[in-house]
């Protein structure tokens, strides 16, 4: 029986992303783990910056409120997650969508499509408009 070669270039990428996918996973966890037992949030850095210990607790970035959103869900609370962030929560499922065929489409060696440039635009100036009427209101 000849020997096969063995070539790592001729191996499928899929181990790699599953670690990678391990990886990031297992971190999520951790400090979904590290919150629920009661460990500090991470601070945000836009906060420090602006005036964290002003009277008033300074500004929000369009950011603010994603971990209380997040632990929100796994809550299965959506008022709670919808009163952190409601921008960032009624554009995920959009967001995951964007983030998937753009992935796709690098797998398949397939150029982006015209429209995802500029729905990025649309989305970074949404965003940053969400973050300037959160502090105004």
């Amino acid at each position: 029986m000849p020997d096969l070669p063995r070539n790592k270039a001729a191996r499928p990428a899929v181990p790699s992303r599953i670690r990678g996918i391990s990886l990031l996973l297992s971190l999520a966890a951790g400090y979904f783990l590290w919150l629920r037992l009661g460990g500090p949030f991470l601070p945000c850095p836009f906060r420090l910056v602006t005036g964290w210990l002003l009277p008033g607790g300074g500004l929000l970035c369009p950011g603010c409120g994603v971990t209380h959103m997040t632990l929100a869900l796994a809550r299965g609370d959506l008022s709670s997650a919808w009163t952190a962030n409601p921008f960032l929560l009624s554009t995920l499922p959009f967001l995951g969508l964007q983030i998937f065929l753009d992935r796709r489409a690098k797998a398949r060696r397939q150029p982006l499509p015209a429209w995802d440039r500029p729905l990025l635009l649309l989305y970074l100036s949404a965003l940053l408009l969400f973050g300037i009427a959160r502090n105004l209101a």
